[in-house]
Protein backbone atom coordinates (compact mmCIF):
# COMPACT_ATOMS: atom_id res chain seq x y z
CA UNK A 1 0.00 0.00 0.00
CA UNK A 2 2.50 2.27 0.89
CA UNK A 3 4.28 1.61 -2.51
CA UNK A 4 1.53 2.93 -4.78
CA UNK A 5 0.87 6.25 -2.00
CA UNK A 6 4.30 6.62 -3.15
CA UNK A 7 3.99 6.33 -6.14
CA UNK A 8 0.68 8.63 -6.64
CA UNK A 9 2.62 10.89 -4.68
CA UNK A 10 5.66 11.11 -7.29
CA UNK A 11 3.44 11.07 -10.14
CA UNK A 12 0.95 13.28 -9.06
CA UNK A 13 4.11 15.82 -8.20
CA UNK A 14 5.48 15.29 -11.65
CA UNK A 15 2.40 16.29 -13.91
CA UNK A 16 5.07 15.18 -17.48
CA UNK A 17 5.03 12.19 -16.15
CA UNK A 18 1.92 11.66 -15.14
CA UNK A 19 0.27 12.60 -18.82
CA UNK A 20 3.26 10.33 -20.39
CA UNK A 21 1.34 7.36 -18.83
CA UNK A 22 -1.79 9.21 -19.25
CA UNK A 23 -3.22 9.78 -15.83
CA UNK A 24 -4.63 12.60 -14.59
CA UNK A 25 -4.32 14.52 -11.70
CA UNK A 26 -7.69 14.04 -10.47
CA UNK A 27 -7.10 10.16 -10.43
CA UNK A 28 -4.07 10.58 -8.11
CA UNK A 29 -6.19 13.17 -5.84
CA UNK A 30 -9.54 10.28 -6.03
CA UNK A 31 -6.74 7.42 -4.99
CA UNK A 32 -5.22 9.05 -2.08
CA UNK A 33 -9.02 10.11 -1.02
CA UNK A 34 -9.89 6.14 -1.52
CA UNK A 35 -6.33 5.39 0.19
CA UNK A 36 -7.05 7.95 3.17
CA UNK A 37 -10.69 6.15 3.90
CA UNK A 38 -8.94 2.64 3.50
CA UNK A 39 -6.83 3.68 6.49
CA UNK A 40 -8.98 5.37 8.76
CA UNK A 41 -11.40 2.29 7.65
CA UNK A 42 -8.83 -0.29 8.75
CA UNK A 43 -8.05 2.04 12.35
CA UNK A 44 -11.81 1.94 13.03
CA UNK A 45 -11.81 -1.83 13.00
CA UNK A 46 -8.60 -1.96 14.65
CA UNK A 47 -10.20 -0.08 17.80
CA UNK A 48 -13.44 -2.69 17.83
CA UNK A 49 -11.11 -5.71 18.11
CA UNK A 50 -9.37 -3.84 20.76
CA UNK A 51 -11.92 -2.44 22.87
CA UNK A 52 -14.85 -4.56 22.03
CA UNK A 53 -13.92 -8.55 20.58
CA UNK A 54 -11.11 -9.14 22.16
CA UNK A 55 -11.81 -8.20 25.70
CA UNK A 56 -15.10 -11.25 25.72
CA UNK A 57 -12.83 -13.27 23.50
CA UNK A 58 -10.11 -13.41 26.56
CA UNK A 59 -12.85 -13.14 29.28
CA UNK A 60 -12.54 -16.38 31.32
CA UNK A 61 -15.30 -18.66 32.00
CA UNK A 62 -14.30 -20.09 35.28
CA UNK A 63 -15.02 -17.08 36.90
CA UNK A 64 -18.86 -17.45 35.94
CA UNK A 65 -21.53 -20.51 37.25
CA UNK A 66 -22.61 -22.65 35.03
CA UNK A 67 -25.37 -20.75 33.52
CA UNK A 68 -23.33 -17.54 32.93
CA UNK A 69 -20.47 -19.89 31.45
CA UNK A 70 -22.55 -21.03 28.94
CA UNK A 71 -23.83 -17.58 28.11
CA UNK A 72 -20.27 -16.22 27.70
CA UNK A 73 -19.28 -19.17 25.72
CA UNK A 74 -21.83 -18.68 23.69
CA UNK A 75 -21.04 -14.77 23.11
CA UNK A 76 -17.74 -15.65 22.01
CA UNK A 77 -18.92 -17.85 19.68
CA UNK A 78 -20.55 -15.13 18.07
CA UNK A 79 -18.33 -12.85 18.66
CA UNK A 80 -15.70 -14.76 17.29
CA UNK A 81 -17.66 -15.68 14.70
CA UNK A 82 -18.51 -12.04 13.92
CA UNK A 83 -14.61 -10.76 14.24
CA UNK A 84 -13.82 -13.44 11.07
Amino acid sequence: MEKLLLKAAFLFANPELASELKLKRSRFKNFLKMAAKKDKREELLNFIDKNAFDPILKASPKKYSDKDREKLEDIQRKTQNEKD
